[in-house]
């Protein structure tokens, strides 16, 4: 058999929302054999399984979209969820991607065969697919995080998550109890309120919130992008340059220029509040930056109006349809809402992948999850993952890291040529080693709070201690010192 037989495919993508796109269009550019595997009906990944009421993105659009499919069309400096899934289903088709897509196939395992030089993926089906290199494109914003409250399952109401919302539920006059206080529950307060139902909003820990600044896009100014491209490019390089000037510096480590933002954005909210009960209970004990920064342009509003009640304390328990506070606060609820954020950690080990010589990865990362330059881990040949472990990054687009992290998995791929490419150990050691020293400086370590940032024991295995500049020059190219190459074989 050759490594060239044409019942292996040279790479299988697991995942359709962005990042797994991305590599299917590069595959497809260049001229592999390619299949992607999705477990959902549609592409999208995050913007598919997230659709509650006022979910929008945190990032400007023309910085939240493919530098090679820039969108004149955006409504809005930051648009609703459904317009970017809308514009992922655009992609899809502008690129000819759909005949290459399998939607509603779950992969239930991977593994190495070394005799073949190939990957195995097995399907919930049963089917199997073999391919020389394997992208995991799963993503981390879909798997639900739900806190282990006492009468959590006996509330005798609707309950769920934002990641799993059921529209067929009508909120208009039910009083409504948001369990988290984070990204997804500011914006999902102020949407559920202007839709008439009665919300209480349960923070456990206040956060820094900013103004969002959002406006509209006139018909003027998207056929200004229509018609002269390099406008949205132009403004693209613009927004990259300001979040790793301005956002960058306050979580490179706790500091005076920290001190100066915090400042300015409590004195934004101060504005906005004027009760000073409910001044203190908004304002964070932390460090700016400690825990992810929030942009809001309606969540303040909504409480100095009274829209939204707060409970300035987290949930303690649940009784029948009341809900009770640490604080002893109770509030009767019709509906339960956990806006409690994801389980990163879990969706990191959820893919079943066995390497060479049986190396099972959840076995690998039962300490800590850790990947050479966040995509290549060593003992799994050919295996990458987009936007893998310490890759994340609050202060830029995640659709640059994943360009980013992609154009790097083509050209170690290339690399490879027929062979395979593994990362020596010695090189993911080195390099996690320094990842954790830097880390060790940011604010995300330094800045007193707890956050989904940081495991139980206080180790990072998120995100990413450089700025997006950094992230790229350190992906410009692959180092064959990193790796062991070996040369494809021809057996009989």
């Amino acid at each position: 058999m050759s490594r060239d037989d044409p019942q292996i495919l040279d790479a299988l993508v697991i995942g359709a929302g962005f990042a797994g796109l991305c590599s299917a269009i590069r595959l497809k550019q260049a001229g592999y054999r390619f299949a992607v595997l999705e477990q959902a009906p549609a592409v999208g990944g995050t913007w598919w399984w997230n659709t509650y009421p006022g979910i929008a993105c945190d990032i400007p659009a023309h910085f939240y979209c493919f530098s090679f499919a820039p969108n004149p069309d955006w409504s809005a400096a930051y648009p609703p969820g459904p317009e970017i899934q809308r514009y992922l289903e655009d992609v899809t088709d502008r690129f000819g991607l759909r005949a290459s897509i399998r939607f509603g196939t779950r992969v239930t395992q991977c593994a190495w065969e070394s005799d073949r030089g190939c990957w195995r993926i097995e399907t919930g089906s049963g089917e199997a697919i073999r391919a020389r290199h394997l992208v995991q494109a799963t993503g981390g914003l879909h798997a639900p995080n739900l806190p282990d409250i006492p009468g959590r399952d006996g509330f005798p109401g609707p309950r769920l998550h934002t990641a799993r919302w059921d529209h067929s539920i009508d909120f208009k006059g039910k009083r409504v109890a948001i369990v988290g206080s984070a990204a997804s529950a500011i914006q999902l307060a102020p949407a559920l309120a202007r839709d008439g139902a009665e919300v209480t909003l349960f923070q456990r820990t206040a956060n820094y919130i900013n103004s969002r600044g959002n406006h509209a896009y006139s018909a003027r100014m998207r056929g200004l992008f229509r018609r002269f491209p390099w406008l949205m490019s132009a403004w693209r390089g613009f927004l990259r340059r300001r979040l790793d000037a301005v956002v960058y510096p306050i979580v490179r480590r706790a500091g005076g220029f920290g001190r100066f933002a915090r400042g300015l954005v409590l004195k934004g909210m101060q504005a906005r509040i004027t009760d000073p009960d409910l001044q203190a209970a908004l304002t964070p004990p932390y460090a700016l930056g400690c825990k992810r920064m929030l942009i809001s342009d309606d969540f303040y509003p909504a409480l100095q109006r009274g829209d939204v009640r707060l409970v300035a304390s987290g949930v303690e328990r649940i009784e029948g349809y009341t809900v009770v506070a640490g604080d002893g606060t109770r509030a009767e609820a019709d509906i339960l809402v956990f806006a409690t954020g994801y389980d990163i950690g879990a969706q990191l080990r959820a893919l079943p992948v066995t390497g060479r010589d049986g190396r099972v990865l959840q076995d690998a990362w039962s300490e800590i999850a850790e990947a050479h330059r966040g995509t290549a881990v060593a003992g799994f040949p050919n295996y990458w993952i987009v936007t893998g472990p310490n890759t994340g990054v609050g202060t830029t687009s995640v659709i640059f890291m994943i360009e980013t992290h992609v154009d790097y998995i083509l050209r170690a791929m290339a690399r490879a040529g027929s062979g395979t490419i593994e990362v020596r150990p010695e090189a993911q050691a080195a390099y996690n080693a320094d990842i954790q020293s830097r880390l060790s400086d940011t604010v995300w370590a330094t800045g007193g709070c707890d956050s989904w940032y940081k495991r139980p024991d206080g180790r990072i295995e998120t995100l990413y201690p450089g700025n997006a500049a950094d992230f790229r020059r350190m992906l410009k190219r692959v180092r064959n010192e990193e790796y062991v190459l070996t040369p494809g074989r021809v057996t009989a």
